[in-house]
C-alpha cells in the first residue's frame, strides 16, 4: 500500500504541475501506474552525473571557479597549519629537518597547483606595489 500512496502522490503532482494540459492523464489506476512507471524507467536509463566539484581527483579544468577558489583557500589554511605545527616543534628538530618539513608542506602532490595559483596572485600583488612606488 506504501507504493500506491507514493504513486498517487507522484501522479497528483504531475497533474498539478502540468498547467498547459499537453498531456492527457488517465483517470484509471492502471494507466496512472503505467505513466509513473514509464517516467521512472526513463529516469533510470540516464544515470545521474556526479559534479566534478565533489570529486577531489577531478582535473582543475573541469571544476567551477567557486570550487577552485575554495580549494585554494583551504590549501592555504592547511599550509599555514602545517608550517605553524612545524615551527612549534623547532626545538626538537634540526635546521635541515625543519627546512624539509616546511618545504614538504608547500610541495605536497595535491597542493602544487594551488600553491602555483597563490604564487601567481602574489606576483601580481608585488608587481602592482612595485609599479605604484
Amino acid at each position: 500500500m506504501g507504493t500506491d500512496t507514493t504513486t498517487d502522490e507522484l501522479y497528483k503532482k504531475l497533474v498539478d504541475d502540468s498547467q498547459k494540459k499537453l498531456i492527457s492523464f488517465a483517470k484509471e489506476k492502471e494507466q496512472q501506474e503505467k505513466i509513473v512507471n514509464q517516467i521512472n524507467d526513463f529516469l533510470d536509463k540516464y544515470p545521474k552525473t556526479v559534479l566534478p566539484d565533489n570529486d577531489p581527483k577531478a582535473p582543475w579544468v573541469t571544476i567551477s571557479i567557486k570550487e577552485l577558489a575554495r580549494r585554494c583557500i583551504q590549501t592555504l589554511i592547511d599550509i599555514i597549519n602545517e608550517v605553524s605545527d612545524t615551527l612549534s616543534q623547532r626545538q626538537e628538530l634540526s635546521m635541515t629537518q625543519l627546512r624539509r618539513q616546511i618545504f614538504k608542506a608547500f610541495t605536497k602532490e595535491e597542493r602544487r597547483l594551488y600553491v602555483g595559483f597563490w604564487l601567481i596572485i602574489l606576483s601580481f600583488i608585488l608587481y602592482f606595489i612595485d609599479s605604484a612606488a
